[in-house]
C-alpha cells in the first residue's frame, strides 16, 4: 500500500450503519465498560495504532466515542450477524466515551479544514491539517485520548508491564499497563507525576522496582 494512502495516525469510523439492528449507542458503552473489542469497519488505510474516532448518526450526528486501532485492516465478507456489510475489518479495543457528544455543527465550526461532517455517511481517513485541527479540537475532551495522543519519552516493559513517561501540558506523567491490557489497547493508569522529566524517569524506575518486588512474590 504506498504511503499516500494510509492514515495520519486518525481514523474516523461510523459508529452505526444505515440499517442498523442493535443499539450501537448501548454497545459502545458496554465495550467502554468491560475494555473489550470489536471487529469493526474501518478504512482501507488504517494503520494499528491509530486513534479511531467513533461518529454516531443516530440520535445525535456526533462524535461519540474513541478507540485504538488494534489490527491491520483485512478485506472480509459481511458475517451473518455485521450490519456493515462487505469491506475492511479491523479490531478496535480501548474504547472510552467522550462526557459530551462532539456535534456535526460543532465540527463544521471548529474543524475548518475537514468537509467530511458536511455528510458524513462513511469512514475516512482526515488527511494533513484537517487531520491535525481534528485531534486539537477532540483530545482535550478526554484524558485518555491525551494520553494516546502524547508522544512518549521512554518506554520499558518488565514485570509483565508497559511503562512508559509521557509529556501532557508541560508536566510528565508516569504510566503503566499490563502487557495483556496494552495489547487490547486498554488504557494506562498514571501512577506518578513530575514537572521534571529526570524525576518522572526517577519514578518510573521506582515503580519498576516495587513491582519486581510483587512480581517475585507471585
Amino acid at each position: 500500500m504506498s504511503s499516500n494512502t494510509l492514515s495520519d495516525g486518525v481514523v474516523v469510523v461510523m459508529g452505526d450503519p444505515r440499517d442498523a439492528t442493535r443499539d450501537y449507542q448501548h454497545h459502545l458503552e458496554q465495550l467502554a465498560l468491560t475494555g473489550g473489542t470489536d471487529l469493526w469497519k474501518v478504512p482501507k488505510g488504517a494503520q494499528v495504532g491509530d486513534v479511531a474516532l467513533v461518529y454516531l448518526i443516530r440520535p445525535v450526528s456526533a462524535i461519540v466515542a474513541f478507540a485504538t486501532v488494534l489490527t491491520d485492516p483485512v478485506e472480509v465478507n459481511a458475517a451473518p450477524d455485521r450490519d456493515w456489510g462487505d469491506g475492511w475489518y479491523s479490531e478496535l479495543g480501548g474504547f472510552g466515551l467522550f462526557d459530551e457528544p462532539i456535534t456535526r455543527d460543532e465540527l463544521l465550526a471548529e474543524v475548518p479544514a475537514w468537509r467530511w461532517p458536511v455528510q458524513p455517511h462513511t469512514a475516512t481517513l482526515p488527511r494533513g491539517e484537517a487531520a491535525a485541527q481534528l485531534m486539537d479540537h477532540v483530545a482535550p475532551k478526554s484524558l485518555e485520548l491525551r494520553l494516546l495522543e502524547s508522544a512518549a519519552s521512554t518506554v520499558l516493559v518488565e514485570n509483565d508491564c508497559v511503562y512508559q513517561v509521557v509529556e501532557l501540558a508541560g508536566e510528565y506523567l508516569v504510566t503503566a499497563v499490563t502487557t495483556d491490557q496494552f495489547a487490547v489497547g486498554e488504557p494506562a493508569r498514571v501512577v506518578a507525576r513530575s514537572m521534571e522529566l529526570d524525576d518522572a524517569l526517577d519514578m518510573m524506575a521506582d515503580e519498576v522496582r516495587k513491582d519486581a518486588v510483587r512480581f517475585e512474590r507471585r
